[in-house]
């Protein structure tokens, strides 16, 4: 039995198989969310469409780790310049209710709020040198007291340096697998990232010699590893993990007790696209001939997709270098992009 629009059930029909198939690794438990929520009378087909969008999203995008997780949530919540309010509304209902489905048998589960989240994206608040060093700091005086659990502390201190020195994505860095590391050449192979693209990923000289050390080191823990950044129980490190802690550090630096400053681990990607333009304008040099292989560098699909970080940053007038004619000429005005 189904419901109509007064509340009154029915009848649905003869059973048909579903129509959508779920590819992600949540797509089994979307699928059996689907079958209770028929198994209750609900018809759930515009739904199960909804959550079909949902895992194509999932897998393109780099969130295909089998959780239900804060970043995966912000990204999809931003309405896209192809679809009214009232839809982007209408699929985060539907995720919304597939996130208690997850809690309500026992999977941790990022429940978006009600409504979802507003589709004016916030300036983000970037942390200027001392607040970095801070963090990196209290990154590296971590020891966690169990001795299983003292391979992350370095591990963490390589994690969030790459990120930065890089600009990679949280997913990209998580998943990297040691086959996809090339410590002699100092490249990374970033495989199947956000829009299902490939691309190369060139590390500085400090930033080489930093993996290496931290690869011979992690070696002595885990000398087969596949994950460059491994987890727990031979797994890649979880996206949430890494979330989790970059929050736990930042919230002990000095002076945490009295700001309400919130960046995340996406802030050190952002923060890399500013520092890498303001170092351009600093040295004169042509950024617009230069702008393409950052955009290639960063695996954006155009040059406004890049341009939209620092155009945040110029709105709100920190972390920016070089004189206003300058900024005017790189940095043109340049709509919303979803969380590149």
């Amino acid at each position: 039995m189904c419901h109509d629009p007064s509340g009154n059930r029915i009848p649905r029909g003869p059973a048909m198989k579903t129509s959508i198939l779920f590819t992600s690794k949540l797509g089994p438990l979307m699928k059996d969310f689907v079958k209770e929520k028929r198994s209750m009378g609900f018809c759930y087909d515009t739904e199960e469409r909804l959550l079909g969008q949902f895992d194509r999203f999932i897998v393109a995008n780099g969130f295909n780790d089998g959780t239900f997780s804060r970043p995966m949530i912000s990204e999809f919540s931003m309405q896209l310049p192809t679809e009214g309010k009232n839809y982007r509304n209408k699929r985060m209902v539907v995720v919304r209710q597939f996130a208690y489905y997850l809690t309500s048998i026992g999977i941790d589960a990022c429940v978006p709020e009600s409504g979802g989240a507003s589709s004016e994206k916030p300036i983000p608040y970037l942390m200027d040198s001392q607040e970095l060093s801070e963090f990196f700091s209290c990154v590296d005086r971590y020891s966690p007291h169990r001795r299983q659990d003292q391979m992350f502390a370095i591990e963490y201190s390589c994690l969030f340096r790459v990120i930065y020195c890089c600009g990679l994505r949280i997913s990209e860095a998580c998943n990297l697998r040691c086959d996809d590391v090339d410590l002699s050449m100092g490249i990374l192979r970033i495989l199947h990232s956000k829009g299902d693209k490939d691309r190369l990923v060139y590390l500085s000289e400090d930033c080489r010699q930093l993996c290496r050390s931290y690869d011979a080191a992690m070696n002595d823990y885990l000398p087969s590893r596949i994950w460059f950044f491994p987890g727990k129980k031979h797994k890649s490190l979880p996206i949430t993990t890494a979330d989790a802690k970059f929050k736990y550090f930042w919230n002990r630096r000095c002076g945490a007790k009295t700001d309400c400053k919130s960046p995340t681990v996406h802030t050190l990607r952002h923060l890399f696209v500013v520092n890498t333009i303001n170092n351009w304008i600093k040295e004169g040099v042509d950024v617009d001939a230069k702008l393409m292989y950052l955009v290639k560098y960063l695996g954006h699909a155009s040059a406004p997709e890049t341009l939209y970080y620092y155009h945040q940053v110029v709105f709100s007038g920190s972390l920016v270098s070089g004189n206003d004619s300058t900024r005017a000429r790189v940095i043109p005005e340049v709509q919303h992009h979803e969380e590149a």
